[in-house]
């Protein structure tokens, strides 16, 4: 199962089966409505429809066919249902639509009633205007654009090898070299640049690999299996920043990004000194800001929103702290607890900026970053297969494996301070509480341990 809390209405979360089953909603604030969703929905969809969610809507992109608009035909989504879950009524169903299948993960529902994903070739993104069922607008990279620019003298430039030295040669055998070998290292040695930089230059046709797309849906980051990644601008279509490694192929399946797409940090390997990094990318100018050397096997990573503190995990099940401070940083190690088991499933959420941070490995653990200690921890019994937390609050929504049910955390305990906000303020859309006149907090309470039909824990603080 999958959680989805919603966007404009914190106090809600929408959960959705793996398999395309009954879609419920859950009030994660009011501690009386924890026993069972406020609504559920059965029959919305088929099992080859894919579903995405977006505050109190639900868009199915359904009837997958041949489309013969193009020059070969071609599988698409030909219809689009708009559901309205507060209404319990669909709002528009398109039909004749042609968007091109993809793992349900690459969609994403943007502000305004678009959609985002990928073109048929995977080379760029694609909007589509979920009013209309036309295509919007599209995102491509302007390397053709750069490169059809240049005149005669600079493409010879860009393309021409750098020549190398004898440094890395050993004392013995530079002495020793005659004229003629060296003439000969010196042809193979451009022959073999030139290769690079051509195979380099080839990168730059590759299809999309993975894609992120900012919280404020303001910047999206694109990787290719290549050694760059490329950083444009939704709001204008632009391709605004190339960043480039050639030394290290650069991904994003470790990766973590500011709310605002200000910064992005990832993790790399350099071929040419054989170390891993892990970098910090300024998105706004396109350079690298700072680099950690020498951290192997990192498998989870967080950035707080100014881009001063990057946590992360190892699979040597080790945590540290990043603190990024202009010339000078400093790095920390976190004492781990028995049994943490970090992997690349495990996920961390920085919360209040970075002072805190949620840790998901099979176990959830709660981290004071300024003092480096533990401040709590949950052990569930059943697998966790989603995880979210809840924004501007101290909850978390869980999805359980085999269980139709979301689970929430309230982050209590020692060392563990209110809420900096409240989340109740939202807009009441189904009525769950209406007549009733009780305190959220007292309800809450009341559904603290689990007893089997209550599906909101409490979060123990400790230090240990």
């Amino acid at each position: 199962m999958e959680v989805v809390p919603m966007k404009n209405n914190p106090r809600y979360v929408v959960a959705k089966s793996i398999n395309n089953g009954p879609v419920t909603v859950w009030n994660v604030v009011k501690g009386k409505c924890a026993v069972s969703p406020v609504t559920i929905e059965r029959g919305l969809v088929d099992s080859h429809d894919v579903v995405l969610v977006r505050n109190h809507y639900i868009v199915v992109l359904s009837d997958k066919g041949m489309s013969s608009v193009s020059d070969r035909p071609i599988q698409v989504f030909q219809t689009i249902y708009v559901y309205n879950l507060k209404t319990k009524k669909y709002v528009r169903k398109l039909t004749g639509v042609f968007i091109v299948p993809s793992p349900a993960h690459e969609y994403k529902l943007l502000d305004g009633e678009l959609l985002l994903g990928l073109s048929e070739s995977r080379d760029h993104l694609i909007v589509w205007d979920l009013v209309s069922g036309h295509m919007k607008y599209r995102i491509k990279n302007s390397f053709k654009e750069l490169w059809r620019g240049l005149t005669k003298e600079e493409e010879e430039a860009r393309m021409r090898p750098k020549r190398n030295t004898t440094a890395r040669m050993p004392a013995w055998d530079r002495r020793s070299e005659t004229f003629t070998a060296r003439e000969k290292r010196r042809e193979n040695e451009m022959e073999e640049e030139k290769k690079r930089l051509d195979d380099l230059n080839m990168e730059k046709e590759n299809t999309i690999e993975q894609y992120m797309i900012s919280e404020d849906e303001k910047v999206i980051v694109c990787s290719y299996f290549a050694h760059h990644l490329c950083v444009f601008e939704v709001a204008t279509q632009t391709h605004t920043h190339t960043l480039e490694n050639q030394n290290s192929m650069l991904h994003l399946y470790n990766a973590a990004m500011t709310p605002t797409g200000s910064h992005l940090v990832n993790v790399n390997y350099d071929d040419y000194e054989k170390f891993s990094y892990i970098t910090l990318w300024d998105l706004q100018s396109g350079y690298v800001k700072k680099r950690l050397r020498n951290e192997p096997n990192v498998c989870c990573i967080g950035l707080n929103s100014s881009a001063t503190r990057v946590f992360f995990g190892n699979e040597r099940n080790v945590l540290k702290v990043w603190d990024v401070h202009g010339v000078k940083s400093s790095l920390r190690k976190l004492k781990g607890y028995t049994g943490m088991e970090l992997s690349m499933e495990s996920k961390i959420f920085m919360m209040h900026d970075g002072a805190r941070a949620l840790v998901f490995a099979n176990d959830i653990s709660l981290w004071d970053l300024d003092s480096a200690t533990r401040l709590a921890m949950f052990s569930p019994d059943i697998r966790v297969t989603d995880i979210h937390v809840i924004p501007d609050s101290q909850l978390i929504a869980l999805a359980l494996r085999d269980n139709p049910d979301c689970i929430t955390l309230r982050l209590k305990g020692l060392g563990i301070e209110a809420d900096p906000m409240d989340i109740t303020e939202g807009e009441e859309l189904f009525g769950e509480t209406t007549g009733d006149s009780s305190d959220d907090e007292d309800d809450e309470e009341e559904d603290f341990v689990d007893g089997g039909d209550t599906h909101s824990v409490k979060m123990d603080g400790n230090n240990n």
